[in-house]
């Protein structure tokens, strides 16, 4: 097996995984210690963050694994909440504690105010666009069940 049929094997798995995940309630709605970084304050931006950054804090709705991207590990996410909205994971994203990015876990973090799309379907014969969410910069959830 070359690299290419590895990374769509895993893909497959990761998609079959949470299609199971997706119909359990049973989650926990603690939030774990995030280790977040500090930001300055005034306006304009600072070492670490920048005025068309977008915050990221809700509940997660939906998790579609983007098999066709360049990375077929990036995830596309629908929070619900006070900061929710349409977000994806990508490679440059980078994860805190309790890395579980699954329906019904509670998530909090930050993205870029640029968009990435999910593409979708069966590599390599059949992909198609399924949406775009803004990349993801960093982020933490809840431990889950």
């Amino acid at each position: 097996m070359n690299i290419k049929q590895i990374a769509y094997s895993l893909s497959a798995l990761l998609l079959l995984f949470s299609a199971i995940l997706v119909g359990f309630d049973g989650v926990s709605t603690t939030f774990a210690a995030i280790e977040m970084p500090t930001f300055g304050s005034g306006g304009g931006s600072s070492a670490t963050g920048t005025s068309n950054d977008v915050l990221i804090g809700g509940r997660i709705k939906q998790m579609i694994p983007c098999i066709c991207n360049d990375n077929p590990m990036d995830l596309f996410l629908k929070v619900e909440g006070p900061k929710g909205g349409k977000f994806m994971k990508v490679m440059e994203s980078r994860m805190y504690r309790m890395y579980s990015p699954y329906p019904q876990n509670w998530i909090l973090g930050k993205a870029k105010n640029e968009d990435a799309d999910c593409e979708v379907g069966l590599p390599p014969y059949y992909c198609f666009k399924y949406d775009s969410g803004k990349k993801i910069k960093y982020f933490g959830t809840s431990s889950g069940g």
